[in-house]
């Protein structure tokens, strides 16, 4: 390994377990199962090619599966190459970028495709319901909902676990200099980073590239965007 490149990511592939066929290369620094939770959860909404993918594979019954590509990876140059590789032998993936950077450097037309595509579906009552009867469904089919309401249920009725999260959070709320570190977290975002963001949102990008683009995290950077912090601020 050359001095200096880390290599803590994984390359993962996403394919549709009725047929196999690699549809989309990411990368992550996660665990895959919480990659593909990610991705399920993203597909709800999304108006991007892969969410409108997952969509119709649960909606016809089947499963998205995940699965390692290169284990060890340098982050962004192997995910690079394994989308290269996929793309010369002819595989239809559905990344809107060559890896890497994502899409806060995606080309102008993809964000107007995915601007226009989310204003018209979300704009039909009907395919709305679609949506919200599919996800559902896909969801149940794998498990997905059962497993967070288990663990869940496991979590909250350990004594001891109950009684952590309750130090922790009396700990933070009793504690000046925690609350002002809380305080300074919530306020590392400029007024230029917050206007930037929700313009990106507005423009198709995922909470979770905008969360790893300005180190945020998904709670709030989702009230940044929908306007419930920093209101002094215009939404796009």
């Amino acid at each position: 390994m050359a001095e200096g490149i880390l290599r803590d990511h994984t390359v993962y592939g996403l394919r549709d377990s009725r047929d196999g066929e690699i549809r989309y290369v990411g990368q992550t620094s996660t665990s895959l199962r919480k990659r593909l939770r990610c991705h399920l959860s993203e597909a709800r909404l999304g108006a991007d090619p892969k969410s409108q993918w997952i969509r119709s594979v649960l909606a016809e019954g089947g499963s998205v599966e995940i699965f390692p590509l290169v284990e060890r990876a340098e982050k962004d140059v192997d995910e690079v190459n394994q989308i290269m590789l996929h793309e010369a032998a002819g595989r239809d993936l559905l990344n809107l970028t060559g890896g890497g950077s994502g899409l806060m450097n995606c080309r102008e037309s993809t964000r107007l495709k995915i601007a226009e595509a989310t204003v018209l579906r979300f704009s039909d009552p009907a395919e709305r319901e679609k949506t919200s009867v599919s996800t559902k469904a896909g969801m149940a089919k794998q498990g997905v909902v059962e497993a967070l309401s288990t663990a869940g249920k496991v979590r909250w009725s350990d004594p001891e676990e109950r009684a952590r999260q309750s130090a922790r959070t009396k700990a933070v709320y009793s504690d000046p200099a925690m609350r002002a570190a809380q305080s300074a977290r919530r306020a590392k975002m400029t007024d230029a980073q917050v206007i930037e963001a929700r313009t990106m949102r507005k423009n198709g990008a995922s909470l979770a590239e905008l969360c790893k683009r300005f180190g945020l995290a998904i709670g709030p950077m989702s009230m940044l965007c929908n306007g419930k912090t920093f209101k002094h601020l215009p939404i796009p």
